[in-house]
């Protein structure tokens, strides 16, 4: 984890990023699974243009020294998105838990952007883990949060592989940049809106 701390950026530095290159760059929107990875681009929401879903990208590997590392080809073909699109930073979908903890999801989206680091192209370009239902608890004068002692009061079993993580794509997918655009934009987009230009809203 340790070797992709300098790609990891605040949502606010890709923000920025794209608010610099408004007219022509654009956000990759990132979803890494187990076989590919999701790719949705999208430019800035004074724009008015819903995102674009573009062709997935087939996670390949090979054992190197008994590791599992991505092939060249997966990194050229993500280098090619970002230089066609005129990338600015990627939203990378941080696959947390319902209850709020990191599982087996995280880990690989962490072991994927540290083999995309050895990319040049990808490493110049700032990073963000984003998840799209976190919800903030408030702690109590000990640092204790109400997260860790909530309970379901009409569920009797568990089934970590079935409910740990929420995997629904279509929300996923789309809620994930809508709500990256109503934190970082809020005077440009309209609730319950696919990031859509509000003209009374906008600032000179």
């Amino acid at each position: 984890m340790s070797s992709i701390t300098h790609l990891l950026k605040s949502p606010k530095r890709i923000a920025q990023a794209l608010d610099w290159h408004k007219a022509s760059g654009s956000v990759l929107n990132v979803t890494i699974r187990k076989q590919q990875m999701d790719l949705t681009v999208a430019s800035h929401p004074s724009l008015g243009e819903s995102p674009e879903a573009i062709p997935s990208i087939r996670l390949e590997h090979k054992l190197v020294n008994n590791r599992k590392r991505l092939r060249s080809q997966v990194l050229d073909e993500l280098s090619s998105v970002v230089q066609e699109f005129r990338v600015c930073g990627l939203v990378v979908n941080w696959p947390i838990q319902k209850d709020g903890w990191c599982g087996a999801s995280c880990g690989r989206v962490l072991h994927t952007l540290g083999e995309l680091q050895s990319s040049a192209v990808i490493a110049q370009k700032p990073i963000c883990l984003w998840g799209g239902h976190n919800k903030r608890f408030t702690e109590d004068q000990w640092g204790r949060s109400a997260v860790y002692c909530r309970e379901n009061p009409n569920k009797s079993i568990h089934v970590a592989s079935k409910e740990q993580y929420d995997c629904d794509d279509a929300v996923l997918k789309q809620q994930s940049w809508v709500e990256f655009c109503s934190v970082n934009w809020p005077g440009l987009t309209k609730e319950d809106s696919f990031c859509e230009d509000d003209h009374n809203e906008l600032q000179a």
